[in-house]
């Protein structure tokens, strides 16, 4: 799950039985108590890292499908779900593992457990194909087990400085994802690149960062289970996280294309040589 908090806005005076439910930034918030005049509001914070949050479902009605890259994983979180079902649903399968190697029958009976509205199964764990062309209804949280947060960057962001963004000319000076100048018809990517994103980038610990701009404060916001990023909070660690380890080809390195193509030359070199001194 996502290291995000899940913040839910109760509007006061104006609509009494009117509510926001949304992962929201603070400055948003600042924006919607200023537009829309309130006068009593509260804010409630909860990480989404809640212990337990799976097996007690049923007392806030969720419904969840999880996906895995594994499908014998898959069948062990299933198992382990129903091992650990609240009273109401020990023996009812509540958890079920749906992949694509079972047979139609019981893919059907998985199916319709999931879907059905007086269907058994709360919880679908199923491999990654299941996540793309299929629409399960009223799926309230969705999980994917294995997944990468990989950020992609040009090299020239490196070289902006976190100072431009303090531009007192703009009027959402604290809004963290705020340009470092006023946006213009021809304005470039550069222009276009905000302040959260260049500071994503720039983060010694992605986790810890996205923890601190959703304004997570809980003790589980920076757990993990084997690796955290590649920021340089964690060069030090016995074993990095390292991506090539996740990947099947070889990402492509654009120093080491630059050695081979010298590599090449030179070798074109000497046997040009060769072939004058024949």
């Amino acid at each position: 799950m996502s290291n995000k908090s899940f913040k839910m806005f109760f509007l006061g005076q104006i609509a009494q039985s009117c509510k926001i439910v949304s992962t929201i930034e603070a400055s948003f918030m600042r924006d919607i108590v200023w537009k829309v005049a309130l006068k009593k509001w509260r804010t409630i914070v909860v990480s989404s890292k809640i212990p337990s949050l799976l097996t007690e479902h049923s007392k806030i009605n969720l419904v969840f499908s999880f996906f895995f890259d594994d499908s014998k994983f898959a069948l062990k979180v299933a198992k382990f779900l129903n091992q650990n079902a609240p009273l109401q649903f020990c023996g009812s399968n509540f958890a079920r593992h749906y992949y694509s190697m079972m047979s139609p029958t019981n893919l059907e009976m998985a199916h319709k457990a999931f879907t059905e509205p007086d269907g058994s199964c709360h919880i679908l764990c199923a491999t990654s194909g299941e996540s793309t062309g299929i629409d399960h209804p009223d799926v309230r949280i969705t999980v994917n087990k294995g997944g990468l947060h990989l950020i992609l960057y040009e090299r020239w962001t490196r070289d902006i400085k976190l100072d431009e963004y303090n531009n007192k000319e703009l009027m959402f000076i604290e809004d963290p994802d705020r340009p470092h100048a006023i946006l213009k018809k021809g304005s470039n990517k550069r222009n276009h690149l905000s302040r959260s994103g260049l500071e994503s980038i720039l983060a010694p610990c992605i986790r810890e960062y996205c923890a601190s701009y959703f304004g997570n404060s809980s003790s589980s916001r920076l757990d993990y289970n084997i690796h955290c990023c590649n920021g340089s909070a964690h060069v030090d660690q016995v074993n990095p996280f390292i991506l090539q380890n996740y990947l099947l080809g070889k990402i492509w390195d654009r120093s080491m294309d630059r050695k081979e193509n010298n590599n090449m030359d030179a070798m074109a070199t000497d046997g040009t040589d060769d072939d004058d001194s024949i």
